[in-house]
């Protein structure tokens, strides 16, 4: 891991079942929303977190300085949502292009959020390609595997 203390929670009580890219994340973002490459995953994720208290973990690409956030947020997980409230990723209330309002359940300080490339390395080795685990998140969410889920869960508990 990197050389900053990161606080884990014991016993997290709910999955983070998707990883999405993000250019901005905080309290006042309730959106889950993704570009047109995006629409079949968005669809998935929809079946199988509308009435879940599962979440959705967001976060911050390492190249995203020129964008909405300062650089202490970039690569790492910022946060989580959930209360997907429009299950039809097409409805109107939707943004950039498809998406539906949710609710932001952790956005911590970014001191407190690990970074994806240290936990890409514990879970794949350290040999993991961490760009080729990021790449497709440029294009739609993340379904992550039993194995991330385990290491990033106890985070956002």
């Amino acid at each position: 891991m990197s050389q900053q203390v990161l606080s884990r929670l014991p016993n997290a009580r709910r999955a983070i079942r998707w990883l999405q890219a993000r250019h901005r994340f905080g309290e006042d973002c309730g959106h889950v929303a993704v570009p047109d490459t995006g629409l079949t995953r968005l669809q998935e994720m929809a079946g199988e977190l509308v009435g879940s208290d599962d979440l959705v973990a967001i976060y911050i690409p390492g190249g995203a300085a020129t964008a909405h956030e300062p650089g202490e947020k970039l690569d790492r997980l910022v946060g989580t949502e959930r209360d997907y409230q429009c299950p039809d990723p097409m409805d109107e209330s939707g943004r950039w292009p498809y998406g539906w309002p949710c609710r932001v359940v952790h956005a911590p300080p970014p001191q407190q959020c690990p970074l994806l490339s240290d936990l890409v390395k514990e879970v794949y080795g350290p040999g993991a390609p961490f760009q080729a685990f990021v790449a497709p998140l440029r294009y739609a969410p993340m379904r992550l595997d039993g194995k991330m889920r385990s290491v990033l869960e106890p985070y956002f508990a």
